[in-house]
């Protein structure tokens, strides 16, 4: 497992970059209240479905990853050729 640390060689606080714009909880047993949530290496990791900003944002990256893999079709634009007079 890969740990970010920052340059005293202390666990990296993320809320310093990211404030509260995502929290993500973890633990070993699922959750309750969850608006997400995944199973992963037998930890558990979810967006509490209390927690607006976090799944606003949560919302906003999953539309950019849908948008950067081509999942979301944009309507082409309209080509008006004029004919006659």
């Amino acid at each position: 497992m890969t740990f970010t640390v920052d340059s005293e060689g202390l666990p990296f606080d993320w809320s310093q970059m990211t404030g509260s714009l995502l929290r993500v909880h973890s633990g070993t047993w699922p959750p309750v209240n969850a608006s997400v949530a995944i199973e992963h290496h037998g930890h558990w990791f979810w967006i509490d479905d209390s927690d607006l900003t976090s799944k606003s944002t949560f919302a906003l990256l999953s539309q950019l990853f849908s948008l950067q893999a081509g999942g979301a079709s944009a309507a082409a634009p309209v080509l008006t050729i004029p004919v006659g007079g």
